[in-house]
């Protein structure tokens, strides 16, 4: 007996199975976080590999969710990481204390 699936347009729909993609990311996740964990990369900078992992994941598989959340990390670790190296003298802390973002 042959059964349809009346959700055939959904993402929930496809069949195929990804192993070999989810085993590449829990490596290469595996690795960072083993770098983070040794003190060889600090979090700014794993915060940006992995933004810039989930934008090429996007390119390669195609879900938006990928995209949104690659985007979303990319700005929140590009601008720790401007704050850490390229304005060192700029404090974004001080500016909730003297009231200039409130």
């Amino acid at each position: 007996m042959k059964t349809t699936n009346i959700f055939k347009g959904g993402w929930f729909y496809e069949k195929k199975n990804d192993y070999t993609f989810a085993g590449l990311l829990i490596l290469i996740g595996g690795v960072l976080f083993l770098l983070l964990n040794l003190k060889i990369i600090n979090f700014e900078w794993l915060m940006f590999i992995l933004s810039i992992g989930l934008i090429v994941g996007y390119f390669i598989k195609g879900h938006m969710g990928y995209l949104v959340s690659g985007l979303v990390l990319l700005g929140i670790s590009l601008v720790s990481l401007l704050n850490q190296y390229a304005f060192p003298g700029v404090n974004i802390k001080g500016f909730y204390s003297y009231g200039y973002l409130a």
